[in-house]
């Protein structure tokens, strides 16, 4: 009995995205108020692809950047744009998030990590300066104490 091997990614990240094109036309939905899920669920898959073949790292860095940001436009379109004025460093840590999971499941090289610390770190500082919560200081510190743990060996 032969086992077919073709990757299920393709064919259910178009189905995903056809169904999501699909809402306008059978809902109330718009495709304004729908297209940040788009970006989120396409990440989303990129990680789910990972996971069904692991032979696929190049999968995290597109997963992290594509969930971050998609996460980050979703927020915004729900919440208000005006937050981006205070939350573009997100797009700066979006490929830190990515070559953070290819660190994690992957080999763990520690030129990732240190790649990924580095953009996460100075998205956090950035995020610090311009935060008006108090949030960002001590996600700030758990990332650092992150860095630290991580680069211990």
């Amino acid at each position: 009995m032969t086992t077919d091997r073709r990757p299920l990614f393709p064919g259910i990240l178009l189905i995903g995205l056809g169904l999501i094109l699909l809402l306008p036309n059978i809902t109330d939905l718009r495709m304004r108020d729908i297209w940040a899920l788009i970006v989120l669920l396409t990440g989303l898959a990129f990680f789910a692809g990972f996971l069904a073949d692991r032979s696929r790292p190049g999968f995290l860095i597109p997963a992290g950047v594509l969930t971050t940001v998609g996460s980050l436009f979703l927020y915004c379109s729900l919440e208000g744009w005006w937050h981006m004025r205070s939350l573009w460093p997100v797009f700066i840590a979006a490929p830190g998030v990515g070559f953070l999971l290819q660190y994690l499941f992957d080999k763990r090289d520690r030129g990732v990590l240190h790649t990924a610390m580095i953009l996460l770190g100075t998205a956090a500082v950035f995020l610090a300066f311009l935060s008006e919560g108090g949030l960002i200081l001590p996600m700030l510190l758990i990332a650092l104490g992150a860095f630290f743990l991580f680069t211990r060996h």
